[in-house]
Parts: structure tokens; C-alpha cells; sequence
């Protein structure tokens, strides 16, 4: 069987010939994003996020879907020396293995912004182990996301955090949504025990470092508690998703869940109980409870609403006592997938966009680091249409006008225009793709309004949760018609609530208690079965006139 060998690391692994390179890597890391590899498309040649270069040895040659998806998306750039210079780059998951092959990958961003702060609270320490014996008894808190997983060490005496740490979800390198990966643990042999394998493994390695960065040992730790969205729990659980990847998209297990961390393949003391937060729904899961608990949404005395924006987004409203929540499949596109030039919140993205005052009305815009520009993320692509739109370079329908507005390099018409923005392109592919996620979020916020019988006025306030959200200006999102105009209402963020939700799981028994009752007391709203929903989706996709 040939050789790859992936530099610089020096890593060698055997494959079968016609492998493709991104199957080899799969076998040579359990991380590849460690390696500087995404796949949110989990390999099928529609992302460009495997992107490397193949220095010598004999593989297949590129073929037009590649070469085309490469050109679109400003790829090919970086050379064998890291540098920006005249070496094409290849998609590791159209590259087939001929013969022995040495692979060069690209630099991994160690500059990407992960959000792990959370609602404040205050709770008095109760938590569900016994404390006994010299100190210090710690706890570990985990949000297992979609995207990424972040950890909190916590002193259950004190009830302090100690420190956080985040890194990306390693299941990504199989899909970069969760439908993908749970059809890769139904489809692919091995796969559901190769994904509960990586979660597992993030999930040590995030507490080695916790335990590093505060000078403990991991046998401190003596409680733990994760949260999730349904089919993360239920992957790092090894529970049957069968149910859970087909309509109506039904949990094997809804309520809380405790297994040892030896089970689990956690490298903290095996005997130590992890307590799982129950689900609400197929796709409203521990994490969203989370959510609940740290807003406290549940003792909302006015009408309040939250909405946790990611890949899917889950909605809750709160009326009288009652919660009514959906989740809705707003995509990828605000954390950069399926956008030309989209990228998460690192250096080199733009995060900022407006437009300066006085005449002539030129767009600015800021990039994390200072660096030169070299995509687009979430908050700064909320920000664009916003400034398109003022500016009259975007109509009600989504068609960009770009000549309608100064400073910007426009490229093509029709369906193929493009603007540029610091020589960072924004394509009408782009408007479509962010229509779609904006849609989906805004409907979804219609739907509970109506199926609740609230009116936009009665909303008196408003919390966006998770990293996008946090990053997002409420103003812009309600100018591209994202969210309502809700004019009473305050909005507020607050960043990782999931992860705050389950500190205080960990922190309180009581508030495990107060999770069980509000998961059990939500009325799920099934937005694809309600009549008429369709229809308010597509009117959902056009952008406000004013």
C-alpha cells in the first residue's frame, strides 16, 4: 500500500490506492483541525476547507469541480513554506492516493475567538456529590457544540470558575452539521464509536489543560456535568439515533442521564458521575436548557424571548409562566460556511462593517488582529447587507446593486455580482446563502409569536446567546430583518449561556431539579408541521424597505 506522509509534522500512514488524502489524514489524526484541516462538508468536495498542497509522490490530478471551487473561493494561495506564494493548493478530499505522496498541510489558525463567557448568577454552592476530605473538590462543565466544546473548571466549594478553555469540535472533519454526522455513525463502518472517540478525546484534552493552567490534578475533580444539542448527547452517550436522524426526529432518552467517566473514556477518576441535562426535542437538546437556566427564563415575570444562534438555532418565548421554543435550520452561513469568502472570528476576518458619514457614504471596515483582510465572519456579514442595504446597493428581493454605492470594487452582474470589500469578494451566491439563514431564524421567531399570541410590543426584552450572538449588533440583525423590530423590547447579550447553564447544573442540585421541571414544562413547536409555515419562511427571505 502506498505512503502519505503529512508535513511538517513528519506523520506517516499506509493506505489502500485511490484513498483519498483526507481519509489518510482521518487515519494519521484524531484532530484534524489540530492539522489546520476543516471539513464542514465532510468530505464531499463542496467547502474547500481541506485545503493542502501535495509536494511530490504520485496522486491524481485535479479535475474541473476542484479547480472551479478552488478559483471561487480565493484558494491556492499559500506554497510549501507556509508563505504566501505560487503553489497550487489541492482539496485533500478530491485528491486520490496513486502512489507514495508527501503532503504539505497548512499553518493551523491558533488565532480563532471562542466564546466561553456566560450569563453572571448567583447561586448559593450545593452541588450533588458530597464533599469530603482535604480539598480543593473540583467540577467540570462542558457545552459539547456543534462547532466547538468549551470546558470550565469549577471549585464546588466556592462556587468560582477557575478557568475556561475551548477548542474546535474534532467531529467536524465528518460534516460540519449534525445531520451529516449522524449519517456518517449510521452509514460509515465504525463510525458512531470514531465520533464519540473524538468527542471524548477533546473533552480530555480540554481538561488536561484546564488542570495545567490551575496547577491540579485531574483526580480534583469529582463531578462533572455536559450539555449538548440532542444528537451530540446522544452520540457521546452511545445512545440509537436511528429515531433521532428521520422524521419526526425523536429522542432515545429525553430526561437527565448519569454515566461513569470511565465509561465514557474521560481521563478523570473513572468512578466520577457525569450528568447529562435532559433534552426538550429532536433538535432542542440539554444545551438549550442550559440556556433557560442561566436566563432564567423560566421566572420571567414579562413576556421575554431567547434565541441560542448557531448552526441550528433554538428559540424560546416565555408568556405568562410558559415556555414555547422551536429550533430552526438557520445553516452555517453566519459562522462562514458556504460563503466565498467566509471564515470564523480569527485573525485576518473582518468582523465590522459600516458605513462612514458625510458624502459620498464610503463602507469601512475593521479586521481582528489588523491584519490584511482575508474573509468575512458572522457579525461583519450581518453588517454588510446592513450597509448594502442603507446604501441602496441591495433591494427588498436580495439582487445587489453595487453601483449604488461608492468604495466598493464591483465584479460582474446579474447572478454573478460581486463586490469587494478591501479585496475580500461578497457574492449575490452570498445574499442567497444568508437570505436562507435569516429566513430560517426570523420565521422561526413569527411562528412563536403567533402560536403564542404575542404581539411585537409585548416583548420586553430580548437575549441572544452563543458566540454569534454575542457578536452581532442587534440593530443591523433588525435592519436585515433577522429579528423583528420589537419595540419595547431590551435586548441583551450574553454570550455562553449553555456553558453557564451547566456551571450551574454543577454548581447546584437544586438546579438540576429546576432543569428536569422547565425541560418537561416546554411545548415544542414542530415549525415544519404547522400550517402555513412555508409560506412564512419564503416571506422571511426578502429584506425590510426600511
Amino acid at each position: 500500500m502506498p505512503e502519505v506522509e503529512f508535513r511538517p509534522y513528519g506523520v506517516r500512514v499506509r493506505v489502500p490506492r485511490g484513498s483519498t488524502v483526507l481519509e489518510a489524514a482521518r487515519l494519521a489524526s484524531g484532530d484534524l483541525q489540530a492539522w489546520g484541516l476543516d471539513a464542514p462538508c465532510g468530505g464531499q468536495g463542496r467547502c474547500g476547507g481541506c485545503t493542502v498542497v501535495v509536494e511530490s509522490g504520485s496522486a491524481s490530478g485535479a479535475d474541473e469541480r476542484e479547480v472551479e471551487l478552488l478559483a471561487r473561493r480565493g484558494l491556492g494561495q499559500w506554497g510549501a513554506s507556509g508563505r504566501r506564494g505560487l503553489t497550487a493548493s489541492r482539496l485533500a478530499c478530491r485528491v486520490r492516493v496513486t502512489g507514495d505522496l508527501a503532503v504539505r498541510l497548512p499553518p493551523p489558525s491558533a488565532q480563532a475567538r471562542f466564546q466561553t463567557s456566560g450569563a453572571q448568577w448567583t447561586v448559593k454552592p450545593a452541588p450533588a456529590v458530597r464533599l469530603r476530605g482535604p480539598g480543593p473538590h473540583l467540577g467540570l462543565a462542558v457545552d459539547l457544540g456543534t462547532t466547538k466544546i468549551a470546558a470550565y473548571l469549577v471549585d464546588l466549594e466556592k462556587g468560582d470558575i477557575l478557568d475556561t478553555a475551548a477548542c474546535l469540535n474534532p467531529q467536524a472533519a465528518h460534516g460540519h452539521d449534525v445531520i451529516a454526522r449522524l449519517s456518517h455513525a449510521l452509514t460509515a463502518p465504525g463510525g458512531r464509536e470514531s465520533l464519540r472517540g473524538l468527542a471524548a478525546g477533546a473533552v480530555n484534552g480540554l481538561a488536561r489543560e484546564l488542570c495545567g493552567l490551575t496547577g491540579h490534578a485531574p483526580e480534583s475533580i469529582c463531578d462533572a456535568v455536559v450539555v449538548g444539542n440532542t444528537a451530540m448527547h446522544h452520540l457521546f452517550l452511545g445512545l440509537e439515533i436511528k429515531r433521532l436522524a428521520a422524521a419526526p426526529f425523536r429522542p432515545e432518552v429525553a430526561g437527565p442521564v448519569e454515566v461513569r467517566a470511565g465509561e465514557l473514556g474521560l481521563e478523570i477518576p473513572p468512578a466520577v458521575r457525569v450528568h447529562f441535562l435532559p433534552c426538550i426535542a429532536g433538535y432542542a437538546g440539554g444545551d438549550h436548557v442550559a440556556v433557560l437556566l442561566a436566563t432564567e427564563l423560566d421566572l420571567a415575570s414579562r413576556a421575554s424571548m431567547v434565541l441560542d444562534i448557531g448552526t441550528n438555532t433554538e428559540i424560546s418565548l416565555a408568556r405568562d409562566g410558559k415556555i414555547t421554543c422551536c429550533s430552526c435550520a438557520s445553516g452555517p452561513a453566519f459562522e462562514g460556511a458556504h460563503i466565498s469568502r467566509g471564515m470564523r472570528a480569527e485573525t485576518g476576518a473582518v468582523d465590522r462593517v459600516w458605513l462612514e458619514d458625510g458624502e459620498g457614504a464610503v463602507p469601512r471596515y475593521s479586521v481582528i488582529g489588523g491584519a490584511e483582510p482575508v474573509g468575512y465572519c458572522g457579525s461583519a456579514l450581518v453588517d454588510l447587507l446592513a450597509v448594502l442595504l442603507e446604501a441602496g446597493a441591495l433591494d427588498g428581493s436580495g439582487r445587489l446593486r453595487p453601483e449604488a454605492l461608492n468604495g466598493l470594487a464591483v465584479l460582474g452582474a446579474g447572478p454573478q455580482a460581486a463586490v469587494s470589500l478591501g479585496g475580500v469578494p461578497f457574492t449575490q451566491a452570498d445574499v442567497r446563502q444568508l437570505q436562507l439563514a435569516k429566513g430560517a431564524i426570523r420565521s422561526g421567531v413569527e411562528a412563536l409569536l403567533a402560536a403564542t399570541g404575542t404581539g411585537p410590543g409585548e416583548v420586553a426584552r430580548v437575549y441572544l446567546a452563543g458566540a454569534f450572538g454575542v457578536a452581532v449588533d442587534p440593530r443591523k440583525a433588525v435592519r436585515i430583518g433577522m429579528l423583528p423590530a420589537l419595540p419595547a423590547a431590551e435586548f441583551v447579550t450574553v454570550g455562553n449561556a449553555a456553558g453557564a447553564g451547566a456551571c450551574l447544573a454543577l454548581l447546584s442540585a437544586p438546579e438540576r431539579k429546576r432543569a428536569e421541571a422547565v425541560a418537561r414544562s416546554v411545548t415544542y413547536l414542530e415549525l415544519a408541521a404547522l400550517p402555513g409555515y412555508q409560506e412564512l419562511f419564503l416571506e422571511s427571505l426578502g429584506f425590510p424597505d426600511t
